[in-house]
C-alpha cells in the first residue's frame, strides 16, 4: 500500500514540475539516459507517459523503455519492476511495434538486472 501512495506522490510532483519540462518524446529520453541524468529520464518519462492519449504506440513503447531502464539505473527496484509490469500489460493488449523489436531483448536484460541484484 505503502509503495503505490508513494508512486502516485511522485507521479503527482512530475505531473506539477512537468510544466517546466522539454521534454517531449522517447528519444528526448533516450538522450538523458545515454548522459547518465537518469533522475531526470525517470521523472520526465512518467510525466508524459501517463497522459498518453496522443502518443503512438512507437513513443509509447519508448517512453515505457526508457522510464524503466533510468529507474534501474537509480536502483529504484520497486519502481522498475511496477512500471515493467505496467509496460508488459501494455505490451499484452496493443503488441510491439515491428520498429521495436529491439526493446523486447532490452527489457530482457533489465529483467535479469533485477533478478541479479535483490
Amino acid at each position: 500500500m505503502r509503495r503505490k501512495v508513494m508512486a502516485w506522490l511522485s507521479l503527482l510532483l512530475v505531473f506539477i514540475l512537468n510544466g517546466c519540462s522539454t521534454i517531449e518524446s522517447g528519444e528526448d529520453l533516450t538522450e538523458l539516459n545515454r548522459q547518465g541524468r537518469w533522475e531526470e529520464a525517470r521523472s520526465a518519462g512518467i510525466g508524459i507517459l501517463y497522459p498518453r492519449l496522443s502518443r503512438g504506440r512507437e513513443e509509447i513503447c519508448d517512453i515505457y523503455y526508457n522510464l524503466v531502464y533510468s529507474e534501474v539505473r537509480l536502483n529504484l527496484r520497486d519502481e522498475a519492476k511496477l512500471h515493467l509490469e505496467d509496460f508488459r500489460a501494455y505490451l499484452l493488449e496493443n503488441g510491439l511495434p515491428p520498429s521495436r523489436l529491439w526493446i523486447e531483448r532490452e527489457l530482457g536484460k533489465l529483467e535479469e538486472e533485477l533478478k541479479a541484484n535483490p
